[in-house]
């Protein structure tokens, strides 16, 4: 329905005038290039997020803030199925509070929009956690082989600092490597078996 009444609008402005523009199609739904610059202008997506796609030197802000839009409907898609429960009200007050400090004054948006946004990302956080967290934790000896492999990450008085000293650290940086691995091969699993069409 939202593609026809796009088209109808694009169809009704005057010569050379875009009102908007249809940016791309996930699963039969619609993203708007309004829906993009919405998000970008609010700050609502973590550029570092595990939804992030791979760096992309050239990439406009758009095109990044669309991969991310893209990899958000389709996880979100994956959430609605297995029926979880929304985030208690306190966990999005505390997001919301973390958002607003991001402006030296509120940005003018409808408050609800922001809240649902903000509700959205916990419930799509707490799936990944849930669902690769625990699977990316390694091993004493596979978190050694991290430390031995990557020696500038592990320094101390700008020595290389033994496992031993520093195992906790090493086990963190190896979970979360594999945990981001994970993540993307899962999206890129979930876009192959998806109808997603990007218009440029």
């Amino acid at each position: 329905m939202r593609l026809i009444v796009a088209a109808l609008l694009l169809q009704s402005s005057p010569a050379g005038q875009t009102i908007d523009r249809l940016a791309a199609v996930v699963g039969g739904e619609p993203i708007f290039l309004s829906d993009v610059r919405e998000v970008v202008r609010l700050r609502l997506l973590d550029p570092a997020g595990p939804l992030a796609p791979v760096t992309q030197p050239d990439a406009s802000d758009d095109a990044l803030a669309l991969e991310r839009l893209i990899n958000r409907r389709l996880v979100l898609a994956e959430v609605a199925r297995y029926s979880q429960v929304p985030p208690p009200p306190a966990d999005v007050d505390r997001l919301e509070t973390i958002w607003a400090a991001r402006f030296s004054e509120r940005p003018a948006r409808d408050p609800a929009f922001v809240r649902a946004f903000l509700a959205d990302s916990l419930r799509i956080d707490r799936y990944i956690d849930q669902r690769f967290t625990a699977a990316a934790q390694p091993t004493r000896d596979e978190a050694r082989a991290f430390h031995q492999a990557n020696p500038g990450l592990f320094v101390s008085n700008g020595a290389p600092a033994p496992f031993e000293a520093v195992e906790e650290d090493a086990r963190r940086r190896l979970a979360e490597a594999r945990r981001l691995t994970m993540v993307r091969d899962w999206l890129r699993g979930l876009r192959e078996r998806a109808q997603v069409r990007i218009l440029r």
